[in-house]
Protein backbone atom coordinates (compact mmCIF):
# COMPACT_ATOMS: atom_id res chain seq x y z
CA UNK A 1 0.00 0.00 0.00
CA UNK A 2 1.08 3.46 0.06
CA UNK A 3 2.42 4.02 3.36
CA UNK A 4 4.52 1.12 3.22
CA UNK A 5 5.68 2.47 -0.56
CA UNK A 6 6.53 5.73 1.14
CA UNK A 7 8.12 4.24 3.75
CA UNK A 8 10.54 2.47 1.06
CA UNK A 9 11.06 5.70 -0.19
CA UNK A 10 12.02 7.01 3.41
CA UNK A 11 14.36 4.42 3.81
CA UNK A 12 16.26 4.76 0.48
CA UNK A 13 16.51 8.56 0.75
CA UNK A 14 18.30 8.07 4.26
CA UNK A 15 20.05 5.50 2.79
CA UNK A 16 21.36 7.36 -0.48
CA UNK A 17 22.13 10.24 1.98
CA UNK A 18 24.64 8.39 4.28
CA UNK A 19 26.02 7.20 1.29
CA UNK A 20 26.97 10.87 0.36
CA UNK A 21 24.38 11.65 -1.50
CA UNK A 22 23.54 14.92 -0.10
CA UNK A 23 20.67 15.92 -2.60
CA UNK A 24 18.89 13.24 -1.15
CA UNK A 25 18.61 14.45 2.60
CA UNK A 26 14.76 13.96 3.74
CA UNK A 27 13.79 16.87 5.54
CA UNK A 28 10.68 16.77 8.50
CA UNK A 29 8.20 17.62 5.96
CA UNK A 30 9.82 14.11 4.33
CA UNK A 31 9.34 12.60 7.20
CA UNK A 32 5.96 13.94 8.17
CA UNK A 33 4.59 12.89 4.74
CA UNK A 34 5.16 9.50 5.87
CA UNK A 35 4.07 9.91 8.81
CA UNK A 36 0.94 10.94 7.33
CA UNK A 37 0.59 7.91 5.24
CA UNK A 38 0.83 5.64 8.00
CA UNK A 39 -1.80 7.88 9.38
CA UNK A 40 -3.98 7.55 6.59
CA UNK A 41 -3.67 3.97 5.78
CA UNK A 42 -5.56 1.06 7.41
CA UNK A 43 -2.57 -0.33 8.57
CA UNK A 44 -2.49 -2.55 12.36
CA UNK A 45 0.71 -1.31 12.93
CA UNK A 46 0.40 2.29 11.59
CA UNK A 47 0.50 3.64 15.63
CA UNK A 48 3.91 1.63 16.10
CA UNK A 49 4.92 3.06 12.59
CA UNK A 50 4.53 6.58 13.43
CA UNK A 51 6.40 6.56 16.74
CA UNK A 52 9.08 4.80 15.43
CA UNK A 53 9.82 7.89 12.92
CA UNK A 54 8.78 10.10 15.39
CA UNK A 55 11.51 8.25 18.18
CA UNK A 56 14.20 8.31 15.26
CA UNK A 57 13.74 11.49 14.28
CA UNK A 58 13.99 13.02 17.89
CA UNK A 59 17.28 10.78 18.39
CA UNK A 60 19.01 12.33 15.33
CA UNK A 61 17.91 15.74 16.42
CA UNK A 62 19.33 15.30 19.63
CA UNK A 63 22.48 14.04 18.44
CA UNK A 64 22.80 17.11 16.26
CA UNK A 65 20.84 16.12 12.80
CA UNK A 66 18.64 19.62 13.39
CA UNK A 67 17.04 19.29 9.58
CA UNK A 68 14.80 16.77 11.29
CA UNK A 69 13.39 18.12 14.64
CA UNK A 70 9.90 17.00 15.15
CA UNK A 71 6.87 19.80 14.81
CA UNK A 72 3.46 19.78 15.78
CA UNK A 73 2.41 18.49 12.67
CA UNK A 74 4.75 15.25 13.46
CA UNK A 75 3.43 15.24 17.27
CA UNK A 76 -0.63 15.61 16.22
CA UNK A 77 0.17 13.02 13.04
CA UNK A 78 1.06 10.66 15.71
CA UNK A 79 -1.79 11.44 18.42
CA UNK A 80 -4.34 11.07 15.90
CA UNK A 81 -2.46 7.16 14.86
CA UNK A 82 -2.65 6.47 18.23
CA UNK A 83 -5.96 7.52 19.07
CA UNK A 84 -7.34 5.74 15.99
CA UNK A 85 -5.85 2.96 17.24
CA UNK A 86 -8.77 2.57 19.48
CA UNK A 87 -7.24 0.54 22.42
CA UNK A 88 -6.22 1.71 25.96
CA UNK A 89 -3.25 1.46 26.01
CA UNK A 90 -2.83 3.57 22.68
CA UNK A 91 -5.12 6.13 23.97
CA UNK A 92 -2.82 6.51 26.86
CA UNK A 93 0.30 6.72 24.85
CA UNK A 94 -1.56 9.74 22.57
CA UNK A 95 -2.55 11.56 25.97
CA UNK A 96 1.20 10.76 27.13
CA UNK A 97 2.56 12.02 24.28
CA UNK A 98 -0.09 15.03 24.02
CA UNK A 99 1.01 16.31 28.04
CA UNK A 100 4.97 15.35 26.87
CA UNK A 101 4.90 18.13 24.00
CA UNK A 102 2.56 20.79 26.36
CA UNK A 103 5.07 20.45 28.92
CA UNK A 104 8.11 20.89 26.67
CA UNK A 105 6.22 23.63 24.64
CA UNK A 106 5.73 25.53 28.43
CA UNK A 107 9.28 25.07 29.17
CA UNK A 108 10.84 25.64 26.05
CA UNK A 109 8.55 28.46 24.20
CA UNK A 110 9.07 26.39 21.08
CA UNK A 111 6.93 28.07 18.32
CA UNK A 112 7.78 24.54 16.20
CA UNK A 113 6.05 22.46 18.60
CA UNK A 114 3.31 24.85 20.24
CA UNK A 115 0.18 23.07 20.58
CA UNK A 116 -2.61 24.14 18.30
CA UNK A 117 -5.39 22.42 19.81
CA UNK A 118 -6.23 21.25 23.11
Amino acid sequence: DMAHRAQSILDRMDEAYRAGNLSAKPTVLTYNTVCNAWAKSRSDDAASQVMSILEKMETMHTSGEMYVKPDIFTYTTCIDTLAKQGTKESTEKALELLNTIEERYNKTFDIDIKPNVR
